[in-house]
């Protein structure tokens, strides 16, 4: 991308860590991040609500997942 604009880009490793979190399956996403089981029942719940990348090809979230936390 920073040959396309012509201005160098800097890796922020930082605001990664801060900005996104990687959850093992939705009980630690209800107990160990706090959010609400009633509004995120789902794996899909989460991927309208925020920025969700698989950490394996069956999309299920059984074997853990990374979102943008939100």
């Amino acid at each position: 991308m920073s040959e396309d604009i012509g201005q160098p880009i800097e890796l922020d490793i930082i605001a990664l860590c801060v900005e996104y979190s990687e959850v093992e399956d939705m009980e630690d996403l209800h107990n160990g991040f706090g959010y609400d089981s009633d509004d995120y029942q789902t794996i899909e719940d989460v991927a309208n609500a925020t920025c969700v990348i698989f950490l394996n090809d069956d999309y299920t979230g059984e074997s853990g997942f990374v979102i943008q936390d939100f």
